[in-house]
């Protein structure tokens, strides 16, 4: 185990955002806006941009595609969370898929997590986790982490980005991979 693992066992309750983190989004998505567009784009505010109203509409059909249930998950998550698992911590997904507006989404994450040896103990809207224990929260965007932070202050939080973060936020760690976590 890495000397983060090794030097964090004040951390036992671990939070990790889905997309982004457990995935390759928004890589996968621009994937999926080329299958449907034939149109390469860089980011999603490029693709936002140049398609206007038919982004969301393409958006509405990758949720309920199987498309988004096919995804590779990143192989440093599968070990990362295995080896918590082992050490006995707890893993809580939390996450801003839009539960509630689709029905079947929630169930068909929790059988990608699983199919996907993404090692868990619950699933939650990201929304909700003030509400729930949590010791640190890794998560792709630095927007989420601070709308958590606002309510969840005495927390650890890493930021998974390849692009340099402002590493002067208070309890905001950044890495540029899962991989300087194990």
């Amino acid at each position: 185990m890495s000397k983060f693992l090794n030097n964090s066992s004040q951390f036992k309750v671990w939070s990790f955002d889905i997309d982004g983190v457990l995935n390759d989004y928004p890589a996968v998505w621009l994937k999926f806006i080329f299958q449907e567009t034939n149109n390469k784009y860089t980011s999603k505010a490029e693709a936002r941009n140049s398609l206007g109203e038919d982004y969301w509409k393409i958006k509405e059909k990758y949720r309920i595609s199987d498309f988004k249930y096919q995804v590779p998950v990143n192989p440093d998550a599968q070990y990362l969370t295995s080896a918590l698992k082992k050490r006995g911590d707890k893993i809580i997904i939390a996450t801003t898929r839009p539960f509630n507006r689709y029905p079947l989404m929630k169930n068909r994450t929790r059988a990608w997590l699983e199919t996907n040896l993404i090692l868990f103990d619950s699933l939650i809207s990201k929304k909700d986790l003030d509400k729930v224990n949590f010791d640190i929260h890794i998560d792709d965007e630095l927007k989420d982490i601070l709308q958590v932070k606002s309510t969840v202050k005495s927390k650890k939080y890493i930021l998974l980005s390849s692009t340099e973060a402002n590493s002067e936020i208070d309890s905001v760690e950044h890495v540029s991979s899962l991989r300087e976590l194990i």
